[in-house]
């Protein structure tokens, strides 16, 4: 096979992938696309509540309207990988390089799937105590 130029995306993908491999019996392709395309949308999703904070505008009115965002990600991440970018070429690109560069991109991509998940859920959490007001139960207990 030649040898094919991978992208940052297509080693996240790769590792969820490997990690859903080790976990699951069936699936795998699918769960990493998953796990992938959610990585993006958070992000996505990340970058447009920042915007709506910083500049006071109203993308989503409510948490449904995410979807938009998110459904459009997953389609595009699942053409890509059934239709363009093969799990055996990500694997073949990979052996081909040193192992050394290959653990430390493993880890790269690692970190950022763990910082997007977690990252988001902690940046949401902070602006919904910011944003919304104490509940009535709190002076309860004072």
């Amino acid at each position: 096979m030649e040898n094919k130029k991978i992208y940052f995306i297509d080693l996240v993908y790769y590792n969820c992938y490997a990690f859903y491999r080790r976990n699951e019996k069936d699936l795998n392709e699918f769960s990493g696309q998953a796990l992938t395309s959610v990585c993006l949308s958070l992000n996505l999703v990340t970058i447009i509540i920042l915007i709506q904070e910083i500049f006071k505008l109203s993308f989503f009115d409510n948490k449904w309207n995410t979807l938009f965002v998110s459904l459009p990600v997953l389609l595009l991440v699942i053409i890509r990988y059934n239709k363009y970018v093969n799990i055996e070429e990500i694997e073949d690109s990979l052996n081909n390089k040193d192992r050394n560069l290959v653990k430390k991109l493993n880890f790269i991509a690692g970190i950022y799937v763990i910082i997007s998940i977690f990252g988001f859920l902690f940046l949401i959490i902070i602006l919904g105590e910011l944003n919304n007001p104490p509940p009535f139960w709190s002076n309860w207990f004072n």
